[in-house]
């Protein structure tokens, strides 16, 4: 595969294509500093097989809430050890060089800067300072100071991050920088700035030091720079010494989706076509590149010289290893739910993963194994199921696991059912490629009652039968389907009323809109979407506006009749005219058979929905947790 082919970059050979670009974990301290968490994060993926890694964000200046500290030489002695862990295992490794600018959210009281003083319209929202010229030179200064520390760790690069709208993006852009001196207006004044940061590391660090650049491909900002406008200011970057592009897509307050399931994946790896068409230097390609068969493809016909796969390696560290040795059914994939990673980051909270509950808990998941074998009997086979049987199979027990139709993956079948939530149906593929392999033995189709289950003699039993829908006390509610009918194939007509604005409501709108139904969602809450996490849920809105889906919040169902369904709002009691309707408001514990095997069984316990219904991400950590108490 040309995915492991090495490649030389600014000087450093580099043993595969595979990138693990900068991401904010939050495993360091508040002010930055390395901690062991995340030098076994690194070394859980250095010692799978990727090439290149780049650790940040990495904050120039003390004052930045969140990323990695590398604005002090007391912060070396930690990255020194990050650095070793990487070099450990032969991965090139560089830090990402951060200053957020009108983004700024800070530990002090200081006042936020940019380029000009257009406030953000996301975050802080505060106006920021427009930089003199003189606090410009002190700011490319702090960089190359930052970038000597780097070097002074072990690093064998620095990367400058140039997009998602922090500093140098402000700078670069028209929609941020209004300036008409020299570091405004033209291509050539506005990309000054990044420029003469390079050249300034290059006078600290050396000529041959790498510093690679991470770039919007395309701002997608109003009045932001294109690809046409990011290919000339590339030119002028490698000029004055940038040794490779990791090209991603805009903003972080651009309003398109850029990361989320409504990105199909490599969706963007047009951007980085296109940049590597006009520059000499090895270009990577990013967003949305979850397989090492989609990565293989984009070099294999040219478009990109590496790939960058973050999400995909929270979701499954051992992806290049599983890739070489010919498993790549055993990978799990990133579904791009964003839950764990992007919803926790942007909260400042320790990132996670959905179908990964050892992310950032690698010492404790390593080299599982049981004191004891056990017999264990699982029934369910949702994800909190699935995810008990495989772990407590790698180590060492005995495992039954009981799911009463015919495949794997519980709800997640149903959320796969959306049109934004295909890539769920890649969870039920992996744990059926895989359980068989760990040993488990599968008892699809059979319904397990408290009866079967002791005739195995089991010495524990993990009861995950899942929850049923909620079935409110509306009159009429006879006549209406549930959401999970309506996913597993239930036949509506053409106009639907969707009793609930949730995660499942909003999927079930969007599968109907999807297949040319006229869909209203009617919620009782103020807001549509309200459990959805922040980095998706406008995302669902917008896909849902733009399927002419009508939004009724603070709207409550009274009831359900053969051609209408019954609400009341703010403007009092009004018919929504209907061929079908459609309950969604939530679920309930399906707890019977647990209930049944109280004091039957030396070991009982529930999980997931069938203890409380909740999202898939905390059904599996507590399946995770469990298992390792086992």
């Amino acid at each position: 595969m040309k995915l492991f082919e090495p490649i030389e970059v600014g000087g450093m050979e580099i043993k595969n294509r595979i990138v693990m670009p900068a991401v904010g974990t939050n495993y360091w301290t508040l002010d930055g500093a390395v901690t062991d968490r995340l030098l076994e994060f690194y070394r859980e993926r250095a010692k799978n097989g990727i090439g290149y890694a780049v650790v940040g964000v990495a904050k120039i200046q003390p004052q930045f809430f969140g990323g990695l500290a590398v604005h002090d030489d007391s912060y070396i002695p930690g990255l020194k050890k990050l650095a070793g862990v990487f070099h450990e295992y032969d991965v090139r490794c560089a830090v990402q060089l951060w200053h957020p600018g009108r983004y700024e959210i800070s530990l002090s009281d200081s006042e936020p800067v940019s380029a000009s003083d257009i406030p953000p319209p996301i975050f802080t929202k505060r106006k920021p300072k427009a930089l003199t010229v003189d606090e410009i030179h002190h700011i490319q200064d702090l960089f190359a100071e930052a970038a000597l520390r780097a070097k002074k760790a072990g690093f064998d690069a620095v990367e400058l991050i140039c997009s998602a709208g922090y500093l140098i993006s402000q700078f670069l852009s028209p929609a941020t920088n209004r300036r008409t001196d020299e570091y405004g207006g033209s291509i050539e004044n506005r990309t000054r700035f990044a420029v003469e940061i390079i050249e300034k590391i290059k006078e600290k660090c050396g000529k041959e030091f790498p510093v690679g650049c991470r770039i919007s491909g395309e701002e997608f900002v109003e009045g932001g720079n294109t690809l046409d406008d990011m290919k000339e200011i590339a030119r002028l970057l490698e000029k004055a010494g940038a040794c490779y592009f990791n090209v991603t897509a805009g903003w972080h307050e651009s309003k398109r989706p850029l990361i989320t399931m409504f990105v199909p994946r490599g969706g963007f790896v047009y951007l980085a076509e296109g940049i590597r068409q006009v520059v000499d230097v090895p270009v990577i390609a990013s967003n949305r590149i979850n397989t090492p068969e989609l990565a293989e493809e984009i070099l294999q016909e040219g478009k990109a010289d590496m790939v960058s796969m973050m999400r995909a390696l929270l979701a499954d560290p051992e992806l290049p290893k599983k890739a070489m040795e010919g498993r790549s059914d055993e990978i799990r994939v990133c579904v791009a739910c964003n839950q764990g990673c992007m919803d926790y980051a942007f909260q400042g909270k320790p990132i996670t993963c959905l179908v990964n509950p050892a992310l950032g808990r690698e010492a404790e998941f390593r080299e599982l194994k049981a004191d004891e074998k056990k017999r264990v009997v699982v029934v369910g086979g949702g994800p909190a199921g699935c995810k008990a049987a495989e772990m407590l199979a790698e180590k060492g027990h005995e495992v039954v696991l009981f799911e009463k139709t015919g495949r794997l993956g519980g709800q997640l079948i149903l959320a796969a059912k959306s049109p934004y939530g295909r890539e769920f149906e890649s969870v039920p593929a992996y744990f059926e490629a895989v359980l068989p392999k760990r040993g488990v033995e599968l008892r699809l189709k059979e319904v397990a009652d408290s009866e079967k289950v002791l005739s195995l003699n089991p010495d524990v039993v993990i009861v995950a039968t899942g929850a049923s829908p909620i079935i409110p006390s509306i009159p009429g509610v006879e006549k209406a389907l549930t959401a999970f009918e309506v996913l597993e194939g239930e036949e509506t007509g053409e106009n639907v009323v969707v009793v609930g604005g949730g995660g499942v409501g909003c999927s079930t709108a969007a599968y109907l809109a999807e297949k040319g139904k006229r869909v209203t969602i009617v919620e009782m809450l103020g807001r549509i979407g309200a459990d959805i996490g922040i980095s998706t849920r406008w995302n669902v809105l917008l896909y849902l506006n733009q399927k002419g889906v009508k939004l009724l919040t603070d709207t409550k169902a009274v009831e359900i009749r053969d051609n209408a369904v019954v609400v009341e709002g703010k403007d009092g009691r009004k018919e929504l005219l209907c061929d079908t309707a459609v309950i969604a408001v939530g679920t309930k514990s399906n707890d019977g058979l647990y209930e049944s095997l109280q004091e039957k069984v030396n070991e009982v316990y529930r999980i997931g929905d069938c203890e409380c219904p909740a999202k898939a991400l905390d059904a599996i950590k507590v399946a995770a947790e469990l298992a390792l108490k086992i």
